[in-house]
């Protein structure tokens, strides 16, 4: 859901009043406007490792249900900070699911690169940007993993084949990565899945 803001410059001059650049003259062909290149800004998915030292590990768990459904679907991910450098923030990803017809995966690690510095979508301000859209954040207090952290929720929506997904995360700085629970509704089918941090491991 990322866009590129592009800021259109017109080198040629302006006539007072109207957008359009002066007609070259002599026959020869107008100079097509030059594009501003976007404005670089911190990451947030850098931003929320940066504070944190390699070989911290935060672990999640998803639990999915769905109406008519007997079981649920259970996936425990791990994050690990691998490399951290002032241009890049490495973590390594590993997922393992219990399907609710008892069917279990563990996926190989996959490696997740954040730049430091990426560029400013469009449309969007610096306070807005790494926010989901929807309802302004507020302070909550969660309790998960065995602690509670001071959190800001947030509500947004979204969209998908089956309709819309109401979804509200809970995030903070005290964990490395930022998150600290989330839940996805997706009310055509009674679909949700709920998110919930089970541990921090800091070196």
């Amino acid at each position: 859901m990322t866009r590129t803001l592009l800021t259109v410059l017109v080198l040629a001059p302006l006539v007072s009043g109207c957008s359009r650049p002066t007609p070259a003259r002599n026959g020869a062909e107008a100079e097509p406007p030059v594009s501003e290149p976007p404005e670089l800004v911190v990451n947030p998915a850098y931003q929320r490792w940066s504070g944190f030292k390699t070989g911290t590990t935060v672990t999640y768990r998803a639990v999915t249900g769905a109406d008519g459904e007997k079981g649920v679907t259970t996936t425990t991910t791990t994050y690990k900070l691998i490399e951290l450098t002032d241009e890049l923030a490495v973590v390594e990803m590993v997922a393992a699911t219990k399907r609710y017809d008892g069917v279990e995966t563990t996926n190989p690690p996959e490696r997740l690169t954040n730049s430091r510095l990426v560029h400013l979508p469009p449309g969007v301000s610096k306070d807005d940007f790494g926010k989901p859209p929807g309802a302004a954040d507020q302070d909550e207090v969660v309790a998960v993993g065995g602690r509670t952290y001071k959190t800001r929720r947030h509500e947004g929506r979204a969209s998908n084949e089956a309709g819309q997904v109401h979804i509200t995360t809970w995030t903070s700085d005290e964990v490395p990565g930022g998150l600290v629970k989330s839940t996805m509704l997706t009310p055509a089918i009674g679909k949700k899945t709920t998110t919930e941090l089970l541990s921090v491991t800091v070196p």
